[in-house]
């Protein structure tokens, strides 16, 4: 896969389908699709598109994150959630669009695509299932990582899904500390979702969301 520079580029059918919807930067939007034969939600609650560093609400925004989230969700055949420059921090009020969507679904596992940029990680990625499920991700990040040793674009990336070594644990997330579901929260850094030749994610970034979905499916099956 070559460097993502232009909209004919961005891969998968879904995600050019939507691209205005995540190129979006004027307000705040919400997009959703279910697939009821499916058990999995793949939700970005803090989208926004490339250079908008900050939500409506005045927090900090993922950059790039839904493009990824929404190829994720393509190889996944799942649900989707997405809010865009929202005017609230969605994955924090159980009374949100974004938290009533993920538990009407009622799904069997959700997964959130995060980004950070802090020197505070202790990890380049860092996943959490949150302090009640923490085997979930230890065990997911663990067989993840093997994938990634194996591949020349991501094998230099630190991952670690122990939640009592990585700094982004999500405790204040009611998304991930719901006990009717397992979580994965994910938090990547600006390297797999941003580049200066480009709008959009590089290569690197889709390539860790195939091994993000071929690892969830040998894991749920």
């Amino acid at each position: 896969m070559t460097s993502i520079i232009n909209k004919e580029s961005i891969p998968l059918d879904f995600t050019r389908r939507w691209l205005s919807f995540l190129d979006y930067n004027s307000g705040s939007l919400l997009l959703s699709q279910t697939n009821p034969k499916s058990n999995i939600v793949v939700g970005v609650p803090h989208h926004g598109p490339y250079r908008f560093a900050r939500m409506l609400c005045d927090r900090n925004a993922d950059e790039n994150a839904g493009y990824l989230g929404a190829y994720l969700f393509e190889k996944l055949d799942c649900s989707l959630i997405i809010a865009n420059r929202y005017f609230c921090d969605p994955n924090k009020d159980e009374t949100t669009d974004y938290c009533k969507f993920i538990a009407k679904t009622d799904p069997d596992l959700l997964v959130e695509v995060h980004g950070h940029g802090s020197t505070k990680a202790a990890y380049d990625i860092e996943i959490s299932s949150g302090a009640f499920d923490k085997d979930f991700a230890k065990l997911f990040a663990k067989k993840l990582a093997k994938k990634m040793k194996l591949h020349p674009e991501l094998k230099k990336y630190t991952i670690s899904g122990d939640y009592d070594k990585i700094y982004f644990t999500a405790q204040f997330s009611l998304t991930v500390t719901d006990k009717r579901w397992h979580t994965l929260h994910i938090e990547l850094p600006r390297a797999l979702r941003k580049t200066n030749d480009s709008i959009y994610p590089p290569s690197r970034g889709f390539q860790l969301m195939d091994l993000i979905a071929e690892t969830l499916k040998e894991q749920m099956t």
